[in-house]
């Protein structure tokens, strides 16, 4: 019977301990999320400051948490976030976290991309299929993987043709398309001062909107160069 207020107070003792632990434990992963929100903030920042986000482009950023076995002194002055002077030219570079009060520091590594509104395919799409609504979509991609000109708008490639096999989730690009294709039938508008003559032609190359183009007079069977203006017209300024 006279052991049981030793039982008692080891109970106490352990779940003091507990506790403490706990919250601890509670203030070194908060510690360790604040540091990560204000590396993701410092570095978007950066990117800001120096104008390096491109027209209609969203910027993506990646901090790797700091190891949560390190340990995170406490630090009375705000920590110190520092980068090599051509990181930001990099999608991928290490990030410097210190607190010079306490000699402190570690590295955390960073990955970035941009990316932009761009009209993709919906699925896999093998050529002379002509596009619509149901085969192209609008998304995010990182623009490293779009190093020519491409579309923002599924209007601007509705009744193209694809003139290769490209994959789904690929960004369309001009050279793919051919809006008149060789071979095609399309009709030639000549235009005359106010005055417009039409005639049936045969496209003698690919071509997209805005694009001048040989085309070949049906009944003359003469050649001349035409602009591009939509799938079946071709327009000859005189």
């Amino acid at each position: 019977m006279k052991k049981k207020p030793c039982i008692l107070f080891s109970l106490i003792c352990a779940t003091a301990g507990s506790l403490c632990f706990s919250f601890s434990t509670l203030a070194k992963n908060n510690l360790h999320a604040q540091i990560h929100e204000q590396a993701l903030d410092y570095i978007e920042q950066r990117f800001n400051d120096e104008l390096r986000i491109p027209d209609n482009g969203e910027l993506e950023i990646d901090v790797n948490e700091i190891d949560p076995r390190i340990n995170i002194p406490a630090c009375n002055s705000p920590f110190h976030f520092s980068t090599e002077p051509d990181a930001l030219d990099k999608a991928f570079f290490s990030l410097r976290i210190a607190c010079s009060e306490v000699n402190w520091f570690t590295y955390a590594s960073v990955r970035v991309s941009f990316t932009k509104s761009m009209v993709v395919t919906s699925g896999t799409i093998s050529p002379d299929t002509v596009l619509t609504a149901s085969n192209v979509r609008v998304e995010q991609v990182d623009v490293n993987k779009a190093r020519h000109t491409g579309f923002t708008s599924v209007d601007d490639v509705i009744g193209a043709r694809m003139k290769y096999r490209v994959r789904g989730g690929q960004p369309i690009q001009r050279r793919m398309l051919c809006y008149v294709c060789e071979g095609d039938r399309i009709t030639i508008a000549a235009r005359v001062g106010g005055m417009e003559v039409k005639t049936s032609g045969i496209a003698q190359q690919d071509g997209t909107i805005g694009e001048t183009i040989e085309v070949k007079n049906a009944r003359s069977n003469k050649s001349v160069f035409a602009q591009v203006k939509n799938t079946q017209e071709v327009v000859v300024n005189l």
